[in-house]
């Protein structure tokens, strides 16, 4: 009798940690599809944040070069019509700050 109740009482203590064993897998997978989740989130906003450099470089270069070709063409203007070199120089003037009010520069 007293070997059955040890038995049972071992029987009993092994269900007890089969089901402590389950609970805590199911808390791993809880926790790991956590993290999965958070890792996704993590890459898509890194991604997010490169493609809004790579828009910020692209449209800092795009303004760049709209300033180059306006500066090149004014200097060309001011070459041509030397006469007309402060006048050339007031236009260009212009055109920049109207340029830069209006965000286009």
């Amino acid at each position: 009798a007293a070997v059955q109740q040890v038995e049972a009482a071992a029987a009993e203590r092994e269900a007890q940690l089969l089901a402590a064993i389950a609970v805590l897998r199911k808390r791993e997978d809880a926790i790991s599809a956590a993290l999965d989740a958070s890792a996704r989130k993590l890459s898509a906003f890194e991604a997010a944040r490169r493609r809004d450099r790579e828009d910020l470089v692209s449209a800092a270069r795009q303004r760049d070069l709209q300033l180059f070709v306006l500066l090149g063409l004014g200097t060309a203007a001011v070459l041509a019509f030397p006469q007309h070199g402060l006048a050339c120089i007031a236009t260009l003037v212009a055109v920049l700050a109207a340029w830069a009010r209006f965000g286009v520069a």
